[in-house]
């Protein structure tokens, strides 16, 4: 099976972007879920936090796991019907987790947003690359995450915070997460036109060996995955355990959560903005390796610094630094290798998916024998390492051609 990839349009397509906007906004209630109600879903469950966090690392590692296999059927499969599979599995977890009674069930059924993330994401991605040029590309990441950073801080956090203050953690689910997902899900089946990648009857296994080959030993590509993880690693302690930590460190009032979330997201939109600003200017590049080293040594300081609101600056830029890092890296990494985009966007993803459970486990371990001092400096030291590892090995291929191991 060979895939022949069409030229894409040169302006930029609004109505698809927009599209993938609103599918992507679909996985967000989940995520926010964790990031501000952590410490309530805790209680109600009677586990400690360290523990319940737990949830996001399962799911993380569902995430890793069938992202590999997405490498395959993003060869098998046009796009569009993996996104929309995708969707339905947080339509499904939006239920599921809100009718959950035991610790058990909640886990297992918020590990199926791990699998709706392991199909929207590099799906999203591959039909950024296949519709939108090469100019195009990196300023439609950093929109598509501008926007949905911006209706998660003036709507998601504040409406599920709202509702969970009403009814609990549930309601916020029922109310908000699943008709959330049903319009992304419609967004996504009539916005998004049916692919213009053709798809060549051949053997669909040597496609895909071939395909593996080609990225497994090209340096700067296995490094731009490599680094997918240790950057999201290091955010775990933004998106994770940044509002936890306020709550418990500085006893936080359950009313903050939401505005706190809120302000965090609101700020990284700027930074989403920023960073299609940084890369048409300075490349993909050199905004990845400064971005990524700035946003863990915030981290180490945020975690550490134990006045109020000196921390709350520090945790606002470390997430400034994480929304400029990762447009840059996302579209670093989706230039890597053009001809297979799907599959080395599903590697990405299936490393940023390590990452997460990585940060969140190690996060959790050290969280409860060391504190939140030493978990900012693991964490933070894992940005500073892959900011290492993009300076000395990764390229940008669009200034010069790629350099094999």
């Amino acid at each position: 099976m060979q895939i022949k990839v069409s030229a894409p349009r040169k302006s930029m397509n609004w109505r698809i972007l927009i599209s993938l906007i609103f599918a992507r906004l679909s996985a967000r209630p989940h995520f926010i879920l964790i990031s501000i109600l952590l410490v309530d879903i805790a209680d109600s469950f009677q586990v400690p936090v360290g523990v319940m966090s737990q949830i996001r690392s399962l799911a993380s590692i569902v995430t890793m796991i069938f992202s590999i296999i997405m490498g395959v059927l993003s060869i098998k499969y046009k796009p569009k019907p993996l996104l929309m599979i995708g969707l339905s599995f947080f339509i499904i977890a939006a239920i599921g987790c809100s009718l959950a009674r035991t610790f058990n069930v909640m886990m297992i059924i918020y590990a199926l947003t791990g699998l709706g993330n392991a199909m929207i994401i590099p799906t999203s991605q591959a039909i950024i690359g296949e519709y939108f040029d090469v100019d195009n590309r990196a300023k439609a990441i950093s929109y598509m995450l501008m926007s949905f950073t911006l209706v998660s801080a003036l709507v998601t956090s504040p409406i599920m915070n709202q509702l969970a203050l009403w009814g609990g953690w549930r309601l916020a689910l029922l109310g908000y997460a699943l008709p959330g997902a049903i319009i992304g899900f419609l967004f996504a089946y009539y916005g998004i036109p049916k692919s213009k990648i053709e798809i060549l009857d051949t053997n669909q296994k040597q496609t895909y060996v071939t395909a593996i080959k080609e990225i497994f030993t090209d340096r700067s590509a296995i490094v731009c995955v490599i680094c997918a993880a240790l950057g999201t690693a290091s955010f775990t302690s933004v998106s994770t355990y940044g509002v936890s930590s306020f709550v418990e460190r500085f006893n936080m009032s359950s009313q903050l959560r939401g505005p706190m979330w809120s302000i965090l997201t609101f700020t990284g939109a700027f930074g989403s903005y920023l960073s299609g600003l940084l890369v048409a200017r300075f490349g993909r590049k050199r905004v990845t390796v400064i971005s990524s080293i700035i946003m863990g040594v915030l981290t180490i300081c945020f975690m550490n610094y134990n006045n109020f609101w000196i921390a709350g600056i520090l945790i606002t830029l470390t997430g400034i630094a994480w929304t400029i890092w990762f447009p840059a890296a996302t579209s670093l990494t989706l230039e890597q290798n053009p001809r297979y985009r799907g599959s080395i966007m599903s590697l990405n993803q299936a490393s940023s998916s390590f990452g997460m459970a990585l940060g969140v486990s190690v996060g959790g371990l050290v969280l409860l024998q060391f504190g939140y001092g030493y978990l900012g400096l693991i964490l933070g030291g894992l940005g500073v390492l892959g900011s290492c590892l993009y300076y000395l090995f990764s390229i940008d291929p669009t200034q010069q051609e790629q350099v094999p191991i």
